[in-house]
């Protein structure tokens, strides 16, 4: 699943790419995408409109529309959101297509058909289910290592294993999987072990790993281990740092040990038993 730096990179592409064109057209292919309008209301309350920003909260887009509404777009799995010339013939599995004044299409493509999309009318987004409880964005100007400590310390009568708590969306906005296995490593913490025993140097070591980790996947444009892309279809180059995630049963590149991969909190998780203890 596309996670913060992904979501982020199509963000910054999309505010380049398509903040000031208007949208011309509208076609949904699956009714499956829209969450709560019919294809008839969604194409009203979009076509001739104006998208005049683009923003992100933990892994879902929000398109500002000139008429005060807004869209948020979810990836999910398998989403893709690409930005391409109306010649170009579209690829299987694309979905939705938001037709613009300039000769390009905005497509979302959707093997699994997870995604979705979300017209928030008069952008109340405090009343959007989607974002009320999201925990504070990791990367924020504001977000402070005493501000992260005290999430941790929140935690202490909590027997969560600390990779499902990074994972929880309402603790943390915007970590996923393959990002709570390279913090974890890099900051030298068991995925297993409970919440109550981090210790406040070790809360600090992943608050670091975690700013400094996701600020590197954003400048190298994501990881594109899967099905990833930015918004004009290249793939994140992310992937040639990582240290753990996808690479069970190969050395560890900071010991040698050979890497492990466990089910935690019902996820595939990679780790070295060495530097983790």
């Amino acid at each position: 699943m596309p996670e913060l730096p992904e979501v982020e990179t199509i963000r910054r592409d999309l505010d380049k790419l398509v903040v000031s064109r208007r949208i011309i057209s509208v076609t949904v292919a699956s009714l499956k995408l829209l969450r709560g309008y019919s294809p008839a209301l969604f194409k009203e309350g979009l076509e001739g409109r104006k998208i005049i920003g683009v923003g992100r909260r933990a892994k879902i887009l929000i398109l500002d529309i000139d008429s005060g509404d807004k869209l948020l777009v979810h990836l999910k799995m398998s989403g893709r959101l690409l930005y391409l010339p109306a010649a170009e013939t579209p690829a299987k599995h694309t979905h939705l297509v938001f037709g613009l004044d300039n000769g390009f299409e905005l497509r979302f493509v959707d093997m699994r058909r997870f995604g979705y999309f979300k017209l928030i009318e008069g952008g109340a987004l405090q009343d959007a289910p989607d974002l009320r409880n999201l925990g504070p964005e990791p990367l924020a100007v504001d977000f402070t290592e005493a501000d992260f400590k005290a999430l941790i310390k929140a935690k202490s009568g909590s027997r969560r294993a600390i990779k499902g708590v990074l994972l929880d969306q309402t603790f943390l906005a915007g970590v996923g999987n393959l990002y709570a296995d390279e913090v974890l490593h890099a900051a030298r913490i068991n995925p297993m072990r409970p919440v109550s025993s981090i210790k406040p140097v070790e809360a600090a070591r992943l608050y670091r790993a975690i700013r400094e980790i996701l600020t590197e996947a954003i400048e190298l444009r994501g990881t594109s281990f899967d099905l990833y892309v930015d918004a004009q279809g290249r793939p994140g180059r992310y992937v040639e740092k990582l240290k753990v995630y996808g690479r069970s049963d190969q050395p560890c590149l900071k010991c040698g040990a050979i890497l492990l991969k466990e089910r935690v909190a019902g996820r595939g998780t990679h780790y070295c038993l060495h530097c983790q203890k």
